[in-house]
C-alpha cells in the first residue's frame, strides 16, 4: 500500500506541474489502472468531485484499441477554466472538442454545453504507453474550458463543430459516438462510474466530458473560436509556455 501511495503522489506531482510522468508501475489489467486512478485523483482533487471524462469513444477508435466500449477517467477542479480564458500550455499538450452533460447528484441530466479539453498524457518511456496507464493517469486530464450551459434536452443528436484558429479553420466535425446522441453517452457514464467505483450519489451536481468530436488538435499559441452550432461556442487564447515554467 505504501508503495502504491508513493507511486501516486509522485505521478500526481508531475500532472500539476506538467512534467513528463515519472516511470509507471506494473498495471496488468484495466481494473489495475482504475485503482491507482482513484489514488491519482485523491491527491490531486482531495474529496472534491467535480466530474468524469470519456476516452476512446468513437467505434473506430474502440475498434483500434479492441475495445468494447469507452474508458473513463476524473476530471480535476483545479482544471476548470471559463469561455474567454487566456492561458499558457506545455509542450505536447492537445485540444480535444467534446460535448458536456451536467448532471445532478443522482446522474439525472440538467444541462448541455460545448467544451474544449487541454490534455497533456507524456510518459518517460514509450513502454509506459498502455491502456491500463492511461486510465491511472486520467487518460491525460489537465484543464477543460466550459462554454454556457444550455437546459437539457434529450432531443440533441448531432452536432457540427468548426474549430478556428487566427481565423483559419482546423477542423470540422461532429459527435461520432459509438452510443450516439448525448443522452445515451450520459447514461452510460454513469452506468460505468457506478461499476469501477468512481461515482457516488450527493447533493452536488457533476459534469461529464463525453468524449472527443473530430481529431485533437495540437495547443498553439493563437486564438481560438470554435461554434457548436446549437450549443454556442467557446473562445479563447494560447501563448506558448515560457522556458522552465
Amino acid at each position: 500500500m505504501a508503495s502504491s501511495n508513493h507511486a501516486a503522489d509522485k505521478i500526481a506531482q508531475a500532472i500539476i506541474a506538467r512534467k513528463a510522468l515519472p516511470l509507471m508501475p506494473t498495471l496488468a489489467t484495466l481494473n489495475d489502472g482504475y485503482g491507482l486512478q482513484k489514488s491519482i485523483t485523491a491527491q490531486i482533487n482531495g474529496q472534491t468531485v467535480i466530474g468524469l471524462k470519456a476516452g476512446i469513444s468513437s467505434r473506430a477508435e474502440q475498434k483500434h484499441f479492441g475495445l468494447e466500449a469507452s474508458l473513463i477517467a476524473s476530471l480535476y477542479e483545479r482544471g476548470y477554466l471559463q469561455n474567454g480564458c487566456e492561458i499558457k500550455v506545455a509542450p505536447e499538450q492537445n485540444l480535444e472538442c467534446e460535448i458536456g452533460v451536467c448532471v445532478n447528484g443522482q446522474g439525472q441530466p440538467k444541462g448541455i454545453f460545448p467544451v474544449v479539453e487541454v490534455v497533456r498524457l507524456s510518459f518517460s518511456k514509450p513502454e509506459d504507453l498502455s491502456l491500463a496507464n492511461a486510465v491511472a493517469v486520467n487518460l491525460g486530464a489537465d484543464r477543460f474550458i466550459c462554454g454556457d450551459m444550455l437546459p437539457w434536452d434529450e432531443a440533441v443528436a448531432d452536432i457540427e463543430i468548426n474549430m478556428t484558429k487566427d481565423g483559419v479553420n482546423l477542423m470540422t466535425a461532429s459527435n461520432d459516438y459509438a452510443l450516439g446522441a448525448p443522452i445515451n453517452c450520459a447514461k452510460w457514464m454513469i452506468n460505468e462510474a457506478r461499476r469501477r467505483g468512481l461515482w457516488q450519489e450527493s447533493e452536488k451536481d457533476s459534469l461529464l466530458l463525453l468524449g472527443t468530436c473530430g481529431q485533437a488538435q495540437p495547443a498553439q499559441a493563437g486564438t481560438y473560436c470554435i461554434d457548436y452550432g446549437a450549443l454556442g461556442g467557446i473562445e479563447f487564447s494560447i501563448s506558448a509556455m515560457e522556458p522552465g515554467e
